[in-house]
C-alpha cells in the first residue's frame, strides 16, 4: 500500500487544530475552529 501526503485543505486543517491546542492548552472542536476561521 501506497502512502500519501495530506491533500492542502487536511493540512491546514490540521495546522489550525494544532496551533489552537498550542494556544489555548485545551481541546479544539469543530465549532470553535469554524467561528474563529470563517
Amino acid at each position: 500500500m501506497s502512502q500519501k501526503g495530506l491533500d492542502p485543505r487536511k493540512e491546514l486543517i490540521l495546522k489550525v487544530v494544532t496551533d489552537d491546542y498550542i494556544e489555548s492548552a485545551e481541546p479544539v472542536g469543530s465549532r470553535t475552529i469554524a467561528r474563529k476561521y470563517n
